[in-house]
């Protein structure tokens, strides 16, 4: 790998249907790719991040702004192993099981907000998870659709960390969740439609980061 091959391949790169993509697009990418390179540093398997120098095309200001993603040890401190503890960090297990599935998938929050009880299924591989609908950033109601419509994509499918999957189990035996099409990250599950909005969902991110130092 090399930051002129990098760059070539970031200017080249085109969508599921062929299309141009984004710019704001390509700099995920391309912060994904160096967060990779960065922990294949760390473990030694190569000497240097090719990615680093590497300068992806923006057209907006907005698109320029570096996200920094949480560290290893960010992330261990924010996914305890221990589901105990997880659950005592994040108040509750409905809390702890919302931002464990945005953990392991990289949904986005009205996706997870969207998810059923039938969404989430167990494989002899472990657990999996397709997302066919999102919540409203207000929270007020469902979008039968995920943001990849439109991209070749009718849902999004990922997998979920057997923690994860064990406490989305006990979130349903706890909250006595009988129906398969009901949310699983509700507010109040006695209110119909009590959906959680990705403000409120980032008001208790931003609690439990200040909880731990972060």
């Amino acid at each position: 790998l090399t930051t002129r091959g990098i760059e070539n391949w970031i200017l080249d790169i085109k969508g599921v249907k062929v299309q141009e993509l984004a710019a704001g697009t390509k700099q995920k990418i391309l912060r994904c790719l160096r967060t990779i390179l960065d922990e294949a540093v760390r473990d030694e398997i190569i000497n240097n991040n090719p990615a680093k120098m590497v300068t992806a095309p923006s057209d907006s200001a907005d698109d320029k702004k570096e996200r920094r993603v949480f560290t290893l040890y960010e992330q261990k401190l924010l996914m305890p192993e221990d589901l105990i503890e997880r659950i005592k960090l994040w108040g509750n297990i409905m809390w702890a099981s919302y931002f464990s599935v945005l953990a392991d998938t990289g949904m986005r929050p009205g996706e997870a907000m969207g998810l059923r009880v039938c969404d989430v299924y167990r494989t002899p591989q472990g657990y999996g998870v397709v997302a066919v609908q999102e919540v409203s950033t207000d929270g007020k109601k469902i979008k039968h659709r995920v943001k990849t419509s439109g991209k070749g994509m009718e849902r999004r499918v990922a997998l979920l960390s057997e923690g994860t999957g064990r406490l989305i189990e006990q979130l349903v035996e706890c909250q006595h969740i009988t129906d398969d099409n009901e949310c699983l990250f509700l507010k109040d599950r006695s209110k119909k439609d009590s959906y959680i909005g990705v403000y409120t969902a980032n008001k208790h991110m931003r609690g439990v980061l200040k909880k731990l130092g972060l």
